[in-house]
């Protein structure tokens, strides 16, 4: 019997993964969430871990796709970014 419960994501950006600076509220949000409903992996990034950038996390994980937190000021190079895999 199949499992209706999961839900399933596809759209332009299914397998893609996307990262959106500026995420954690706002229209970085709306976009983070944009990319969940058209199937892409997203990473969330803001300057602060709070609950702001928990309900981003939430919104886009209620989209059906997966999505991480990474705290971050992008203005500044981080080389233990570079083998970020998902």
């Amino acid at each position: 019997m199949p499992n209706f419960t999961k839900k399933i994501t596809m759209g332009k950006f299914s397998g893609k993964t996307v990262l959106i600076t500026g995420s954690g509220r706002g229209i970085g949000r709306a976009i983070a969430v944009k990319f969940g409903q058209e199937g892409a992996n997203v990473v969330v990034n803001d300057l602060r871990d709070d609950d702001n950038a928990k309900e981003s996390i939430n919104q886009v994980q209620a989209t059906g796709a997966k999505a991480v937190f990474i705290q971050a000021d992008i203005s500044k190079q981080y080389r233990h970014l570079d083998n970020w895999i998902f």
